[in-house]
């Protein structure tokens, strides 16, 4: 959600983008997604893995839900975007207190549900998957591991700050 908000492009007709807070985000986000695919409306979820299976009894239903449902997961093998800088830490701590990579398969849970799965790589597979989904289907995105991540996400920043300076 905070990519979103930071780097997603300003649309003259931008879709509803809802957000569901919960203690740390990821409280009942599946649920969310299913409500508003049930009141009719085609419906994304951009999800984080952890999220996706903190909230996995909410795709008990979405085999019935009338509007398609993607829910599109992003494999960062736990928790990481708001989470303090791995430098900052020793990895083994960090790890220890905020890592929780999950031990569970995010493609065999949903599919334990009887919901298609596919994983892409590329933006252009993605808009694919998204095109392609007529009932609900898990897409699930690989990104980079942790450290990667916060090093990507510190040199968007940069860039930003030294464009605005």
């Amino acid at each position: 959600m905070r990519d979103l908000e930071w780097f997603a492009p300003v649309l003259p007709s931008p879709p509803p983008v809802m957000a569901n807070r919960g203690a740390n985000g990821i409280d009942g986000v599946v649920s969310t997604a299913t409500g508003i695919a049930a009141s009719g409306r085609p419906t994304v979820a951009l999800l984080g893995d952890l999220a996706f299976l903190h909230d996995v009894s909410g795709l008990v239903n979405l085999p019935d839900v009338p509007a398609p449902l993607s829910c599109w997961t992003t494999e960062e093998a736990g928790y990481s975007r708001s989470s303090p800088k791995p430098r900052c830490w020793r990895r083994d701590r960090f790890e220890l207190v905020f890592g929780t990579p999950p031990s569970s398969d995010v493609g065999d849970v949903a599919r334990g549900f009887g919901i298609e799965t596919c994983e892409v790589v590329t933006a252009a597979q993605l808009q694919a998957a998204l095109d392609a989904a007529s009932g609900p289907t898990v897409i699930r995105v690989r990104v980079p591991d942790r450290v990667q991540n916060v090093a990507l996400h510190d040199a968007v920043n940069q860039a930003v700050r030294l464009a605005l300076a």
